[in-house]
């Protein structure tokens, strides 16, 4: 995130002592590392929840992406069996026809 070396490092530690004073420096320290982690907390719980969010949205679009397809196979499958049906009836019946004259 953010690109600080050692020397930067040691310049802001100077800097803190000198403005902040040597008695201080180590509540101030530990109140701005305890800040720094409720915000790391809190960014990474925006993300979850984001990434959740965005997961959430894939499986609905997924959902209707396997409804749409169930319901075209569906309109398929139901509109070949009723070409095929007439001629199995036909045919059923000339079988019976010919077992009963039997």
């Amino acid at each position: 995130m953010f690109d600080v070396g050692f020397t930067e490092l040691i310049v802001i530690g100077v800097v803190a002592i000198l403005v902040i004073g040597p008695d201080k420096l180590p509540q101030v320290a530990r109140f701005l590392g305890s800040m720094v982690g409720r915000m790391q907390r809190y960014v990474a719980s925006v993300k979850s929840e984001m990434e959740r969010e965005v997961r959430l949205e894939q499986l609905k679009d997924l959902q209707n992406t396997i409804a749409n397809s169930a319901s075209n196979t569906e309109k398929l499958i139901n509109a070949q069996p009723q070409k095929k049906s007439s001629t199995k009836k036909s045919t059923t019946k000339k079988s019976v026809k010919s077992k009963s004259t039997v």
